[in-house]
Parts: C-alpha cells; structure tokens; sequence
C-alpha cells in the first residue's frame, strides 16, 4: 500500500488555476493535518493523543468527509486536464464509449461471479475473496453502483461536467457517502477511458498513490485475464479498484472498512476475525449453547483459531453492563433458515435500554453507505435478531 504524505493534501488535490492562492478546502484540509484530524490516514498506524480506541474511532469519522472530498477533487483535476485541449465531439465520444464499457463490465462481472463461485465457497476465504464476492454483487446487480455511474455520465454529458450531481442524488435518494462512492467511480472511469491504452495503467498508477479511498482488491493470477476489459481493472497490477467513502464490505484497511474491520482497526486487531467468531466466543464464555446455523462452522481450525483471538482481545459481558468503548455484535437468520449474517459497531452511549453507536455499514436503500450515528435498543429479540456485547481487554 504505498504511504499517503500530508505534504500532497493542498498540492495535489487542489485545482491549478493560475496562480491563485490555495482554494478554501486546501486549507481546511491542512489545518485538518496540522492538528492531527487526518493522522489516522497519512500514517499506517494512528496515534491519538489518548490510548482511548473510542477517540480513534472518532479521529477517522471525522477525516472521512474531508478525505472524501480530497479524492473527487483530485480525480476531478486529472479528469480536467486530460480534457483540456479535447473538442466536444471527442468528448461526446469518450462517454459514449463509457456508457458502451459500462454495459459490458455488468454483463461480464455478472458472469465472473458464477465462474468464480468455487473460488468464493472455499473454506477458509482465501485472501479478498470476500471484498471481491461483494464487489461482484454490487457492480453487477441491477440498479447498483455501476447502473448509477451511468445515470450520473447521463446527466454529465447533456448538462455539463461535473453539473446537477446534488440534484441526481437527492431525485434518486443517494445518501452523502453513497452519493460521493457513485460520483468517485465514475470519475475513475472516466479518466481511463479517456486516456490512450497504453497510458491507462501509468494513470492508475497515479490514481493508486493520490486517491486515499480507494481499495485495491487482488485478483489471483487465475482469474486475472478474465478481467482484462474491466475499466476498474489494473493488468499491470492485477487489482479491482474499488472506489468508496468508507466502506467497502470485507475491506480491513485504512483505503475502506466494513463493520467489523472498522472494529478491529481502531483496537489494533490484526487477524481476520468476523462477526460469527465475536458471537461464538460470546458463547463460550458465558457457557451457552451455539445456533444450530452455527455448528457447522465450529469445528473448523480456521475457525477455532479465530475465536481464541476473539478470547484474547474481548470479555463477553451483559446488554445492562455495558458501556462506551463496548462492541456489540448482532447475528440474525436469512429468510431460507439457511445462515446467519452479522454486524459489528462501537458503542458511544449506554443509557435506559438504547445505545447511541457510531457503525461502518451500508443499506439497500443506499441512504446510509459509511460511517454513521444512530441509536438502537439493547434488545431486538423480538424482530429475531441476538445481541452480544464484548468488552475490549
């Protein structure tokens, strides 16, 4: 992962017009690094000025937006200088050939998430396949992130670059980080296809080292030529590129977390623990017994060393003990009965049966993708879902 320097937030990021001092934004984003705001993503390790893993926490909430915006700004900036001495017709053309890739990329990620099936069933996971199963899904499922991209290059190309995106968003009900995930990979693309073969690689290059809110999802050297016309896609280095704010499901990495990754980052987890260990250890601690969906997992190697980290980093404790700094984990059925999914947050607030939490989550309904506040009741047994609370050692 290449190091992300704090001297590149006002240089790199900031549109070149003539020669104006520093826009507005650049020196928010500097004061941000000055005083520490940004620290959480300009070195591998944050150091915050206390040990609480909570102020941790709420160090990288508050980077998100800020960094967020630095992404679609240099991805603007790279997008307006390759377009620079391009006619309109050219122009016209570059989307139009997006719009084309764009339909194509659906139907053939579609078909790479059958064909790698075996490759995502594999116990344990080998290394990504979860990030890259998700992405799959979600670029290729309808009216997903792809379907979305093409709604906003619509809306570029007869209204003007960069024009009405708030007004697409708020039409289609895009939440802010979502909307900013739709807005980045559309960027993205755009400054590939734009660019000759041979230099669209060199940009990715680019892209890799400026844009902090991009995951790197490897593909093994299997599959790779099977994602040879993937505009997201870098042959040189054998990655999806995953454009976020935030989130990116399996992600475990400063570039994008999911629930629990967001979990294990800021308590300095390193091993790959999910949802359903947190639950089993839970378990096991307070000598219950295990969900029968469960089972089948439990006597896995893989598994069991999984739940000893669990054992070596958390005490399970009570819904009515718990208190700021504590995880919560919640696991609930499918509708086939057939597994249980899990999601893991940070509590923020314990008082009279609700806890006020801060998550790294998305929804279908794309009005929340990334990091969020709300507040939710100890107990949801009655809608089906089981609630374990651990607390860090």
């Amino acid at each position: 992962m290449a190091k992300i320097q704090a001297t590149k937030c006002g240089k790199n990021f900031a549109h070149k017009k003539g020669n104006k001092s520093l826009p507005l934004y650049a020196v928010f984003v500097l004061l941000l690094v000055f005083f520490g705001g940004l620290s959480v993503f300009l070195q591998p390790t944050y150091q915050a000025d206390s040990d609480s893993h909570v102020d941790k926490a709420l160090a990288i909430e508050e980077a998100i937006p800020a960094i967020t915006q630095q992404d679609r700004l240099w991805l603007q900036d790279s997008l307006q200088h390759t377009l620079v001495n391009v006619n309109k017709q050219r122009q016209q053309e570059i989307f139009s050939q997006l719009q084309t890739a764009i339909a194509s990329n659906k139907q053939q990620l579609a078909a790479l998430q059958q064909q790698m099936r075996p490759f995502f069933q594999q116990q344990p996971k080998p290394p990504t396949a979860r990030q890259l199963q998700f992405a799959l899904w979600e670029l290729s499922k309808p009216s997903g992130v792809l379907d979305d991209c093409a709604a906003l290059l619509r809306q570029w190309q007869h209204k003007g670059l960069f024009r009405k995106t708030d007004k697409l968003a708020r039409r289609e009900r895009w939440g802010r980080e979502y909307a900013a995930k739709v807005e980045k990979t559309a960027l993205f693309m755009l400054n590939v296809v734009s660019r000759s073969l041979q230099r669209r690689d060199m940009w990715i290059a680019q892209a890799d080292e400026h844009v902090q809110l991009l995951y790197p999802c490897v593909i093994p050297s299997r599959f790779q030529p099977l994602f040879a016309n993937i505009v997201l896609y870098s042959s040189m280095r054998g990655v999806l590129y995953l454009p976020n704010a935030g989130f990116v499901f399996g992600g475990n990495s400063q570039r994008g977390l999911d629930c629990v990754g967001f979990t294990n980052f800021v308590l300095d987890i390193p091993e790959d623990i999910r949802p359903r260990h947190m639950a089993f250890a839970w378990h096991k601690q307070k000598n219950r017994s295990i969900h029968p969906l469960d089972k089948r997992h439990w006597d896995s190697a893989w598994e069991q060393e999984r739940i000893t980290t669990v054992h070596r980093y958390y005490q399970a404790i009570d819904a009515s003990d718990s208190q700021v700094g504590d995880v919560v984990v919640l696991m609930w059925e499918e509708p086939d009965k057939q597994r249980r999914h899990g999601h893991a947050f940070l509590i923020l607030e314990s008082q009279d049966g609700f806890w006020s939490i801060l998550e790294c989550n998305r929804t279908n309904n794309k009005r929340r993708d990334g990091f969020a506040r709300r507040q939710i009741p100890w107990d949801q047994s009655e809608q089906g879902i089981a609630t374990y609370v651990l607390r860090p050692k």
